[in-house]
């Protein structure tokens, strides 16, 4: 994979960038990323048109995103929110999973989100499961884009499930069975998962078969809201998928990434 350097002395990076290709990855983190040390490993595309800023700290990835950064993929539509994607291996049931934390708590817009994405290379079909802090009462929901030729021909959105009940925390977790997803979310390291895929009016529904095994990306996603004052900053504390353990330096059929452009402040 071309990966232009993070330079660890440097903690905080400007996301000014276009992906012009899919990407070449090889597996670092075997199936999970406790984001250690100071920067991404590179199994990481990093995907934003707008000014968002991320860090590697304290074992956190923390995403600070100014207002009106959405992931709106209509045209002329609005798709600077930054997201941080890896390509799973072609395998017919996939996991995916992380824990995450709004910065500011409470007091964050409630059109902002983050959490769980899937999408195909072309940013036109995918599929989001999203925390949403700033909701009354605080929730979960999930929210699908359908718009290549031959697609679904548009989106919608489903739940919501309450969230954040007992903490700042919240830990969620789609799976993708072949034809199916099926989504958890809980509050405690300790807790059982809670399986929210009733609330979620049959998870995605249509869109299941648009991710065939080798299709698509996963990963990480955060939205500020709508106005450009409704900034938000999520950390992430970890990220894992068991599946991508297996997965080889050099996925067959996969160009390498090119990178448009990438700045830090100072550079």
């Amino acid at each position: 994979m071309r990966v232009t350097d993070l330079t660890p002395c440097v903690p905080r990076a400007w996301l000014a960038l276009a992906i012009l290709g899919a990407g070449l990855m090889s597996s670092s983190f075997a199936g999970t990323d406790t984001f250690e040390g100071r920067e991404l490993g590179p199994d990481w595309v990093v995907r934003s048109t707008g000014e968002a800023e991320y860090a590697v700290r304290d074992g956190w990835l923390h995403v600070d995103v100014p207002g009106n950064h959405r992931l709106w993929p209509l045209p002329n539509g609005n798709m600077d929110g930054p997201m941080f994607l890896v390509t799973p291996p072609a395998v017919a049931t996939l996991s995916v999973e992380t824990r995450l934390r709004f910065v500011d708590g409470p007091s964050v817009p409630s059109s902002a989100a983050a959490g769980l994405i899937i999408t195909r290379e072309s940013l036109q079909t995918f599929a989001l499961l999203e925390a949403r802090r700033g909701f009354t009462p605080p929730a979960v929901t999930g929210q699908w884009w359908d718009i290549e030729p031959g697609g679904g021909g548009g989106g919608g959105g489903d739940g919501p499930a309450e969230a954040f009940r007992t903490g700042e925390d919240l830990w969620m977790r789609f799976e993708h069975r072949g034809d199916t997803f099926v989504l958890f979310t809980k509050e405690a390291e300790d807790d059982p998962w809670t399986d929210i895929t009733p609330h979620m009016k049959g998870s995605f529904p249509h869109m299941d078969f648009r991710f065939e095994p080798g299709s698509y990306s996963i990963g990480l996603f955060v939205k500020s809201g709508l106005e450009p004052a409704e900034d938000v900053e999520v950390a992430f504390d970890y990220f894992r998928s068991p599946e991508i353990k297996t997965l080889g330096v050099d996925p067959a059929g996969k160009a390498a990434v090119t990178w448009a452009e990438l700045k830090r402040p100072g550079r």
